[in-house]
């Protein structure tokens, strides 16, 4: 990094950059070269990977992911950055995933109702597939959804995340009157 472009220390930098959610590290990072190598350290992914997905088998995946990065980076002499590339491969399955679940859902509500059954085979894929609340936030809740998906998803959020203490009342509130 070159430190005459801009003055602010690394370490403060990273402290300023580990408070932001992914899509603002995203966005900061397209600023400047300075901003881009600080929102490219290894920390910062890790953070927001854990963060994201604060299951136990965090580590387990990330390791298996290394090995295998390992292997092509001593074939092909790159040093890439270990947990961006992890939370790109996790975030890209995820999203796969609610895809399978998105369509499946369309094609089961082709019909004026849905079957209790299908609804809750749709909830336990969510469950099975170890969807977080991000995940569902990110990838689930979106208006050009079904709002059969997006109940479904803030069933999965509150009956198996139970979800975050952060959501009030009134932002429960608002989400509701969003999805209706």
């Amino acid at each position: 990094m070159n430190r005459s472009e801009f003055s602010l220390p690394v370490d403060i930098a990273l402290k300023i950059v580990s408070s932001l959610e992914l899509t603002d590290v995203c966005s900061l990072g397209c600023c400047s070269r300075y901003w881009e190598d600080v929102c490219g350290y290894d920390y910062i992914w890790e953070f927001l990977s854990r963060g994201r997905w604060p299951d136990a088998s965090l580590e387990k995946e990330f390791l298996a992911y290394k090995s295998q990065r390992d292997e092509v980076d001593q074939s092909t002499h790159h040093n890439t950055k270990q947990w961006r590339g992890f939370y790109m491969v996790k975030h890209q399955d995820m999203a796969r995933k609610a895809n399978l679940i998105a369509e499946y859902l369309e094609k089961e509500s082709f019909s004026e109702s849905i079957d209790v059954g299908d609804y809750m085979k749709a909830t336990e894929d969510l469950q099975a597939m170890h969807f977080s609340f991000k995940d569902v936030e990110l990838l689930l809740f979106k208006p050009k959804f079904n709002v059969l998906l997006n109940l479904v998803a803030l069933h999965h959020c509150i009956v198996q995340l139970e979800l975050p203490a952060s959501l009030r009342p009134v932002e429960e509130a608002a989400w509701a009157s969003w999805l209706l």
